[in-house]
């Protein structure tokens, strides 16, 4: 893996997909290569065995047991490895259990499995809190797991003119050629190249160019002083439109006076 050069091919398994779709390819930028090495490197270091079905985002499911008299063995969940027979920490089982005193224990069995999506969407939960993002519940959705697809949808959107080429990159098309060629199949190379050129707009920690940057820095001043220009000239409509309800109303009411003097004016005198 160490020698593997930007953007790095990775496999969609099938079950990752419903009904006929075959198994699909996306990419990996730079800095989530290397986040994914320095891990894999930490916890190869704890004793961990690393190979080719390691899960990159894993599960420790784990039998221990409390090396106290009467110590039962149960079920939990480590946040790292542990080697079976390894000394570890324990709350105490029972009633408040949660917050109970912490007892030596050890660990029987441990298997590492695949996290599931909750699990994710758990962790983002969490580190969306810690980092203070907001969002208004009335007219928003949290950032989540998908927000992460949404984002690389909307900026592979603005860099590739090629929408099946956009399809293939996020997983909602398999139309890669394999044995035959066609119009809409794409080159395998070619899909890549597109990858690796929109990898500056993707990457979040990768080196970028620094002209790059600065261009990318003006347009969004350009853009958040279009933004201003737009919320001015909305609010000055709503206030043109408000003043217009308002003469439309004065104005109705002024009509209904002088109908209501001229029927007056007509009606004989007595």
């Amino acid at each position: 893996m160490l020698a593997l050069k930007p953007p790095v091919r990775i496999s969609l398994p099938k079950r990752h997909y419903f009904g006929k779709k075959k198994a699909g390819i996306t990419y990996l930028c730079g800095d989530a290569l290397k986040s994914i090495i320095e891990d894999l490197k930490a916890r190869e270091s704890r004793g961990e065995p690393i190979g080719s079905d390691t899960p990159l985002f894993p599960v420790y499911a784990a039998t221990v047991r409390p090396t106290v008299p009467h110590g039962e063995s149960r079920s939990t969940y480590l946040r790292e490895w542990h080697a079976p027979g390894s000394p570890i920490k324990l709350r105490a089982s029972g009633p408040g259990s949660r917050n109970g005193k912490v007892v030596e224990g050890v660990v029987e069995k441990v298997t590492v499995n695949c996290t599931t999506e909750s699990t994710l969407q758990y962790d983002m939960r969490v580190l969306r809190e810690r980092a203070g993002i907001p969002f208004n519940k009335e007219e928003e959705r949290p950032v989540s797991i998908h927000s992460l697809r949404k984002y690389l949808r909307s900026t592979l959107d603005a860099a590739v003119a090629n929408g099946v080429m956009v399809n293939v990159i996020i997983g909602h098309s398999n139309q890669v050629e394999e044995h035959y060629s066609g119009r809409r199949h794409l080159q395998l190379e070619e899909i890549r190249a597109v990858y690796e050129s929109c990898m500056p707009r993707i990457a979040i920690s990768e080196d970028v160019d620094p002209a790059k940057m600065v261009t990318m820095a003006n347009k969004i001043r350009t853009l958040e002083a279009t933004r201003d220009q737009f919320e001015e000239l909305r609010t000055r409509q709503e206030q043109f439109e408000n003043k217009m309800l308002e003469l439309q109303r004065e104005n109705t009411e002024t009509i209904r006076h002088y109908e209501q003097m001229l029927r007056e004016a007509r009606q004989p005198q007595r």
